[in-house]
This record gives C-alpha cells, structure tokens and sequence, in this order.
C-alpha cells in the first residue's frame, strides 16, 4: 500500500535526477508533480508502480523473517551473569 501511495513521489524524484528536458527551471516536488500530470496524465504519475509493489513485497517478507530469525536466536542464548 506504502508503494502505491508514493509512487507520483518517487516518479517525481526520478524525472528531478534524470534532469528530465521537460522541467525547465521546476525542481519543487509539487511543481515536477503537476508538469507529469500535464504531460503524461495520471498514468504518468504511476508508472513503474507495479515493479515498485513486487519488489516491496519480497523485500517486507525478507526484513521481517530476518528480525524474527534473529530474535528467535538471540532469545535462545543463555542469559549473562
């Protein structure tokens, strides 16, 4: 859910690094926002979600299997003196 709600975020972070021609002068967020939204429409301001969501969902299960891994062995160790 998290990558679908800033996907217009991070598609605004990308045209800004990419110096995308398009911009001009525009470096503020809301500005490279509304000049996607004018050029590309509302398609424009989430493209690559998809990509964006399989990769978030693999990475989640990842991170929380690690912490529960490592809390399971942590816990198993014997208490300090």
């Amino acid at each position: 859910m998290a990558a679908l709600l800033t996907a217009p975020f991070d598609v605004a972070k990308t045209w800004s690094q990419v110096g995308v021609a398009q911009l001009g002068d525009s470096r503020q967020t809301h500005e490279v926002i509304r000049k996607i939204f004018q050029q590309e429409g509302l398609e424009g301001l989430f493209r690559g979600v998809t990509a964006r969501v399989l990769k978030a969902a693999p990475a989640c299960a990842i991170m929380i299997s690690s912490y529960e891994l490592g809390k399971q062995y942590l816990n198993s160790l014997p208490a300090a003196a």
